[in-house]
């Protein structure tokens, strides 16, 4: 696997594990885990995902896969 798709991978398992209401946030989480990605790339990476932020129950915005 590439590192683009193992990084695709790590921003699906991370999404759909937790509640992820901004880029930065996004960026933190995958630096943890050993992804130093700029906000450009992470930016692309989002919109290649086709990654949406969409209001919750309670009304806060979080990213998630329109399709679920």
């Amino acid at each position: 696997m590439s590192d683009k798709a193992d990084r695709h991978l790590a921003i699906r398992e991370i999404v759909t594990a937790r509640i992820v209401a901004s880029q930065e946030e996004l960026r933190k989480v995958l630096h943890k885990r050993g992804w130093d990605v700029t906000q450009s790339t992470l930016s692309r990476d989002l919109r290649e995902l086709r990654l949406a932020r969409i209001p919750d129950e309670q009304g806060r915005v979080r990213y998630a896969f329109p399709d679920g």
